[in-house]
C-alpha cells in the first residue's frame, strides 16, 4: 500500500502538466499568425481597432500605404517584391504585429539587428548582406477612421489618404504624399517632397531637401525645407498661433485668405517681395528685409529664403 500511495498523488501532476503543454502548444499558431517568417514574401493581419488607440507602423525601409477603412476593422498586408535587376526576395525582413498598451503597433524590421518599439525602431549594421538589398518592403494599411497615426520608415515613400484624425509621418529619404485628412499634421522627410492637400487642421511639415506644397481648408501652417520651394495655400485660418515658413534655397509663395491679419517678417538672401494684399511697412523696408503689418495685425508670420522670391497671394 505504501507504494501505491505515491503513485496515486503524482498521477494528478502529470494530468496537469500534460495539460498545460496541451495549452501551450494550442496557443502557439495564434501567437505565430501575427508574425511572418524571414522567408516569406507575403503577409496579412487584420483586427479591430478602435479610436482610443494610436496605430503605429515602423519599418526600416520600404514603401507604406494608408487608407481609410469603411468600419472598425484594419487591415495590413506586407509585401516583398524583387529590386530591378534581381529575382530574389530572400531578405531577412519579417512583418509582426504587436499590441502594446493603447497601440497597434505594427513593424517591418530584421530582428537579427534590432529591436521594433512603440517608440522607435532601432536596427544596426550587425549582420547586414547583401541580399537585404534584394527585396523591396511594401505594407499596405487599411485604417478605420478617427484612429491617431503614426508612420515612421527609415528609406521609403509614405503615402496617407481619408484618414480623420491626427498623422505623425516621417522618412528618412521617400517623399510624403497626405491627402484628404482631418485633424493635424506634422510630416518630416530628410530627402524627399511633401505634398499635404486638402486636410482640416493644423500642419506642420520638415524637409532636408525637397519642394513642399501645402493646402489646408482650415488651420495654421509651418514649413521648412533646406532645399526646395515652398507653396502653401489657407483658405481659412484658424488659431492665433504664429506660423513660420523657411527654405534655405527656393521661392516662398503663401496663398492666404482675404481679411486675414497678421504680423509679417519676411528675409530673402537673393530675390524680391510681392503681395496682393495692402502692407504697413514697418520702420525702412531694405533690399533683403521686411517687416509689415497686414489687416489689423495680430499673429506672427515668419517668412524666409536665402535664394529666392517670397510672395503673399490671395486664397481662390
Amino acid at each position: 500500500m505504501a507504494q501505491i500511495q505515491p503513485r496515486q498523488s503524482m498521477t494528478p501532476l502529470r494530468v496537469v502538466a500534460c495539460s498545460l503543454a496541451t495549452l501551450v502548444l494550442a496557443a502557439t499558431p495564434a501567437a505565430a499568425q501575427n508574425r511572418s517568417n524571414p522567408g516569406d514574401a507575403t503577409w496579412q493581419w487584420s483586427g479591430a481597432v478602435t479610436a482610443t488607440e494610436t496605430f503605429v507602423v515602423r519599418a526600416a525601409s520600404g514603401e507604406v500605404r494608408v487608407v481609410a477603412a469603411t468600419g472598425t476593422q484594419a487591415t495590413v498586408r506586407g509585401r516583398k517584391e524583387p529590386r530591378p535587376g534581381s529575382s530574389r526576395t530572400d531578405s531577412r525582413t519579417i512583418f509582426e504585429m504587436r499590441k502594446e498598451g493603447d497601440a497597434t503597433l505594427i513593424c517591418a524590421y530584421d530582428p537579427e539587428r534590432g529591436d521594433c518599439e512603440v517608440d522607435g525602431l532601432r536596427q544596426s549594421n550587425r549582420n547586414r548582406s547583401d541580399r537585404e538589398r534584394n527585396a523591396k518592403i511594401f505594407l499596405d494599411v487599411s485604417l478605420p477612421k478617427g484612429v491617431r497615426l503614426v508612420v515612421a520608415t527609415g528609406n521609403g515613400a509614405v503615402m496617407v489618404t481619408g484618414t480623420e484624425s491626427d498623422a505623425k509621418i516621417s522618412s528618412g529619404n521617400g517623399r510624403i504624399t497626405i491627402e484628404r485628412v482631418a485633424g493635424t499634421i506634422k510630416a518630416s522627410t530628410g530627402n524627399g517632397a511633401v505634398t499635404v492637400t486638402d486636410v482640416r487642421g493644423a500642419v506642420t511639415v520638415h524637409s532636408g531637401n525637397g519642394d513642399v506644397r501645402v493646402s489646408t481648408a482650415t488651420g495654421a501652417v509651418s514649413a521648412h525645407t533646406g532645399n526646395g520651394s515652398i507653396d502653401v495655400t489657407m483658405r481659412k485660418v484658424t488659431g492665433a498661433e504664429d506660423m513660420e515658413f523657411s527654405s534655405g534655397n527656393g521661392r516662398v509663395t503663401l496663398h492666404v485668405p482675404e481679411g486675414m491679419n497678421a504680423e509679417v517678417d519676411a528675409h530673402t538672401g537673393n530675390g524680391s517681395f510681392s503681395s496682393d494684399f495692402p502692407l504697413v511697412v514697418q520702420g525702412r523696408m531694405s533690399k533683403h528685409r521686411m517687416r509689415a503689418t497686414l489687416g489689423s495685425g495680430g499673429q506672427r508670420v515668419k517668412i524666409s529664403t536665402g535664394n529666392g522670391s517670397v510672395s503673399l497671394r490671395k486664397a481662390m
